[in-house]
C-alpha cells in the first residue's frame, strides 16, 4: 500500500533545512532515509542530501467510500 512521507533534508553548504513531501510512495520509511534525495535550498539552489527526518504523513485528500459500502452513522 503507497504511503506519503515528509522529509527533511539539510543544505551541506548553508545547513538550512528543507522539507520535501513524497506522496504515494510505494518504499518503506527505512528505504527513503537510506536513499540520497535531490531538493532545492532556499539559498544555495539545487543540492542533494540524506534525510534528516522521515515522517508519514496522512493523505492530502479523503478517500470516499465505494458504491454499495456503508459508513459508520454520525452521532
Amino acid at each position: 500500500m503507497p504511503g506519503s512521507f515528509a522529509i527533511r533534508l539539510r543544505c551541506p553548504v548553508c545547513e538550512l533545512d528543507s522539507w520535501v513531501t513524497l506522496p504515494d510512495r510505494s518504499e518503506s520509511g527505512d528505504e527513503i532515509r537510506q536513499r540520497t534525495w535531490d531538493f532545492k535550498c532556499r539559498q544555495d539552489g539545487p543540492q542533494q542530501g540524506l534525510p534528516q527526518e522521515v515522517i508519514e504523513v496522512a493523505p492530502l485528500y479523503e478517500e470516499r467510500p465505494s458504491p454499495g459500502q456503508e459508513s459508520a452513522p454520525r452521532e
